[in-house]
C-alpha cells in the first residue's frame, strides 16, 4: 500500500493582515521509505480577500485553492495539512 508523506510546505510567509491575503505554497510530498519528492502547487486565500477578486473580476473558477480563516498562518497550515 502506497503512503503519501508530506516532506515540506515551500515559501511559507507571515501576510501584512493574516484576515485578509492570498498566498502561492508548493507542497513537497513523498511515498514513505522513498527518496525524493513530487512538488504540488496550491494557494491559500482568506475569504475577505476571496470577496474582493471576486468583486473586481466576476466570476472565477478556482482550482488548488483553500479558503482559510485561521488567526495565524501556523492554524491555516495545519488546516491545509
Amino acid at each position: 500500500m502506497i503512503t503519501p508523506v508530506l516532506d515540506c510546505i515551500l515559501d511559507i510567509e507571515e501576510p501584512e493582515d493574516i484576515k485578509d491575503f492570498v498566498m502561492h505554497l508548493e507542497a513537497c510530498i513523498n511515498e514513505k521509505g522513498e527518496e525524493g519528492s513530487e512538488y504540488f502547487s496550491f494557494r491559500i486565500i482568506t475569504s475577505q480577500r476571496l470577496q474582493k477578486l471576486s468583486k473586481e473580476i466576476g466570476s472565477m473558477l478556482l482550482r488548488s485553492i483553500f479558503v482559510v480563516m485561521g488567526s495565524s498562518m501556523k492554524e491555516n497550515i495545519d488546516y491545509v495539512t
